[in-house]
C-alpha cells in the first residue's frame, strides 16, 4: 500500500515536469513571440511547475508519515516541552496554511486574551493541527469555509478543526484513529491525495505524550470537527 501511494504523487509530478520542460523548449525555439503570448506561455509553465511543487509536498507528507510510524511506535522520540503560547500557535499555524491555500477560507474563533500559556512541544501540536486542516482541506468542497478555534474548559484547553465536508457514520469515529484506516466511499477533493491513513493515528499518539485527548463529532451530511484538549497546568 505504501508502495502504490509513494508512486502516485511521483507519476504526477514527472508528467508536470515534462510538459513544462516541452512547453520552454517549445518557447525557446520560436523566435519575436509577441510579449502577450509569452506571459501567457510563461504562466502556463508556472501553473505546471506548482503542480508538480503540491505533488512533491503530498510525497514528503507519506514519507513523513512512515518514518513517523517507525518511532512512534519504536517510543524512539521524545517531546521537547516548554511553556508556549497556543493562541499565537494556532495563528501562526493558520495563517502558513493559508498561504498554502490562498482559494480556502478560514475561519478562527480564539479567545479574547492576548496569550494562553501552555507546557507543550510546540512543533508536534503545530503538526497535528496541520493535520487536521490537511484532512478538513482534503475532504471537503474548497469554496466552503474551514472553521478553527480554542477555548478553554477547566483545567484543559480544546482546540478544534470543523470543516463542511461528507461527515461519516457513527461507527467511523471508533476506527479512524488506527493504524492504516481510511473512511471508506469518502471521496478525496483538491488533488491532495488519499494519504497511508497513519495522520490521526500519529496525531492520537502525540497528543496523548501531552496528556491530553483526540476526538471527533460528526454527522453524515454535517461535516467533521475534529479537536484535541491540552491539559493547562
Amino acid at each position: 500500500m505504501a508502495t502504490h501511494e509513494l508512486k502516485n504523487p511521483l507519476t504526477a509530478l514527472q508528467g508536470n515536469v515534462q510538459l513544462a520542460q516541452r512547453r520552454l523548449r517549445s518557447i525557446l525555439s520560436k523566435q519575436d513571440i509577441p510579449p502577450a503570448e509569452l506571459q501567457q506561455q510563461l504562466n502556463e509553465v508556472l501553473l505546471m511547475l506548482g503542480r508538480g511543487e503540491q505533488q512533491l509536498r503530498v510525497q514528503n507528507r507519506l514519507i513523513n508519515d512512515i518514518l513517523e510510524i517507525g518511532r512512534l511506535r519504536e517510543e524512539a522520540f521524545a517531546l521537547q516541552q516548554s511553556e508556549c503560547d497556543l493562541i499565537h500557535l494556532v495563528q501562526e499555524t493558520v495563517q502558513d496554511f493559508q498561504i498554502a491555500h490562498p482559494q480556502r477560507t478560514i475561519t478562527l474563533e480564539l479567545p479574547e486574551q492576548d496569550a494562553m500559556l501552555v507546557q507543550m512541544d510546540d512543533d508536534r501540536i503545530r503538526q497535528v493541527l496541520s493535520n487536521y486542516l490537511a484532512n478538513a482541506h482534503k475532504y471537503s468542497p474548497i469554496e466552503a469555509p474551514i472553521q478553527v478555534g480554542l477555548m478553554r474548559e477547566g483545567e484543559q484547553v480544546r482546540v478544534w478543526v470543523r470543516d463542511e465536508g461528507p461527515g461519516m457514520s457513527a461507527e467511523a469515529p471508533k476506527y479512524i484513529w488506527r493504524r492504516f484506516y481510511q473512511v471508506p466511499g469518502i471521496a478525496v477533493q483538491n488533488r491532495s491525495g488519499t494519504g497511508l491513513g497513519l495522520g490521526l493515528y500519529i496525531c492520537q499518539r502525540l497528543i496523548s505524550k501531552h496528556d491530553g485527548q483526540v476526538g471527533v463529532e460528526s454527522q453524515i451530511g454535517q461535516g467533521s470537527t475534529f479537536w484535541f484538549t491540552l491539559p493547562t497546568r
